[in-house]
Parts: structure tokens; sequence; C-alpha cells
């Protein structure tokens, strides 16, 4: 009995083995089995599609330079008034009658200038009379006497515009006029008060001058003479 206890435990034992290789073999083949399907599943993944590059972009070529464009020139005007002055000049005489014109203006200019310069003149001859009763010791009858050649010098200037305008004179014989009338009143003023005080005037005359110039060259501005008979124009 003892000996069948002991068979039966050692076939009991030699079965367990069996069954236990069996499961370990099986347990095998299951995993390889597992581990294929995964790679199968990975070999059918599809491949990342790639997408075509955009080409690059051409470089742009450079505007085409504009066509230059030509104006013709206007034709001459051909009014009237131009055709009559074209042919006017294409004459001696035209030419002429056009000169004559020009030099109509341009004397008419130079009188104007004369006219316009006369209140400043005549402005002028009052600070000058001032000057020569402030700075000599006129005496007796001098006074009226210098008061009577500033008059005189006024009304002078006067009548010479005023023949100017009536076209008794022209504009450059008006101007030598002036001007000697202006040297005359000048040499009639030295005559009344003596070469000694006359010199007197003169010298005060040039410090208010050098006063006048240094004074406005400090301000950027050129000097202006002090008012005078002779010297205003």
């Amino acid at each position: 009995m003892r000996t069948l206890g002991i068979i039966a435990i050692f076939v009991l034992s030699l079965i367990s083995i069996v069954e236990g290789a069996y499961l370990i073999k099986l347990s095998g083949r299951v995993t390889a089995l597992s581990q294929d399907r995964v790679e199968s599943a990975d070999s059918d993944e599809p491949a990342p599609v790639r997408r075509p590059e955009a080409p690059a972009p051409r470089p742009r070529a450079a505007p085409a330079a504009p066509v230059p464009t030509f104006q013709t020139m206007a034709p001459p005007s051909t009014t009237p008034a131009t055709t009559t002055l074209r042919e006017a000049l294409a004459t001696t005489e035209g030419r002429e009658q056009l000169k004559a014109a020009m030099e109509v203006i341009a004397e008419e200019k130079r009188q104007a200038r004369l006219i316009e310069r006369a209140p400043r003149r005549d402005e002028r001859d009052q600070k000058y009379r001032e000057r020569i009763l402030k700075t000599l010791a006129l005496t007796g009858d001098e006074p009226p006497k210098l008061d009577a050649l500033f008059t005189a010098l006024q009304s002078g200037r006067h009548q010479i515009l005023e023949d100017m305008r009536a076209g008794l004179k022209n504009a450059e014989k008006a101007d030598e006029e002036l001007d000697e009338l202006r040297e005359g009143t000048e040499k009639q003023i030295h005559a009344l008060v003596g070469d000694e005080r006359y010199k007197k005037l003169r010298e005060g005359r040039r410090g208010d001058r050098q006063g006048q110039g240094q004074g406005q060259q400090g301000q950027g501005q050129p000097g202006q003479p002090a008012p005078s008979v002779a010297a205003g124009r």
C-alpha cells in the first residue's frame, strides 16, 4: 500500500510538471503573437505626407523708365495786335518809334523820382537851417537873411519841378538845375556867416556825421550823412 501511494504521488507530480511546461510554452506563444500584432499595427500606420515646398518668389523686375514726351511749343500769337506790332518792328521806322516810346517811359520814371524826393529835400533844408541857428551866434539881420536864403531855395526847387512837369525841361536838366541851386545857396550861407563861423559849422556837421555813423554801424546799418543843402539830393 505504501508503494502504491508513492507511485501515485510520483505520477501526480509528473503530470503537474508536464502541465506547467505546457502552460509556459503556451504563454510564450501568446506573448509572441501579441508582439507580432503590435509590430504589424505599427507598420500599417500611413507615412507622413510631405507637402511640396512653395517655389521661391521671383525678384520683381525694375519698372521700365517712362518714355520721354516732348511738348510742342505753342505757335506764336496771331492776334491783330501782335501781327501789327510784328510788322511795325520789321521796319526801321517802327523800331525808332518803339525806342522813342521806351525813352518816354524812362523819362517819366526819372521825373517821378525827382518829384518824390522834393518833400525830403525840404525837410533836410529845414533841419540844416535849425542847425545853423543853434551852432552859430547870428546877430542883427543875419537870421532874416538866412530865412530868406532857405525860402528862396525851396521856392526855386518847386519852380524847377513845375517847369519839368510842364515839359519845359527834362529830368536830367531839372536835376542839374537843382544841384546848381543848392550849391548857390550854400555859397550864400558861407558869405553870410563868414569863414570862421562857416568852418565851425562844417566841423560840427562832420562830428555829427561821425556820431551818426558809429551809432548806426553798431546797429548793423551804414551811417547816413547829416542834413545839409549842398550834400542832400
